[in-house]
């Protein structure tokens, strides 16, 4: 069991580095790090565009990589909690 938590959770944090690095780099315009860029948004692409879909962007701005974050988190707590109480 112990396993399948830590590969859930790893699959987590890889998502969440993910999002992180896909906001920066479309901060950012540099043509060496295109590639990275892509890799990232193809990785979050499932989680991101059904949030870009329902969320406006405000002042130009995009917030769905804050909302895809926040869920994340949500998420990981949860698979914690429901690991934790199978494993004890």
């Amino acid at each position: 069991m112990y396993i399948i938590y830590r590969i859930i959770m790893l699959l987590i944090q890889i998502e969440q580095a993910a999002i992180l690095v896909e906001a920066i780099l479309s901060w950012i315009q540099i043509d060496q790090l295109r590639g990275v860029y892509e890799f990232c948004q193809r990785i979050t692409a499932p989680l991101m565009n059904p949030i870009r879909r329902v969320m406006p962007i405000i002042a130009g701005l995009d917030f769905s990589p804050v909302v895809a974050l926040v869920l994340l988190g949500f998420v990981s707590k949860a698979v914690s909690y429901i690991f934790i109480g199978m494993m004890y």
